[in-house]
């Protein structure tokens, strides 16, 4: 379980500046961040279905931050 909660915060703060960068960016840039908003969701709902099971739900471009 503590390993998925690691998962959870690395894609988390992944998001973050990801999103915070596109934030600056006018019109494309937003229409980008709230793609990766939707994203965001459905990978949160696969990872919550899988940390539920047990199994380690690895996010598809998380930076590892925390170890």
């Amino acid at each position: 379980m503590l390993r998925s909660g690691k998962e959870a915060l690395n894609w988390s703060i992944t998001l973050l500046l990801c999103g915070l960068v596109l934030g600056l960016i006018p019109f494309l840039g937003w229409l980008l961040a709230g793609l990766l908003y939707c994203i965001h969701v459905i990978c949160c709902i696969f990872g919550a279905i899988n940390a539920r099971k047990g199994w380690l739900y690895r996010f598809p471009f998380a930076l590892r931050l925390i170890a």
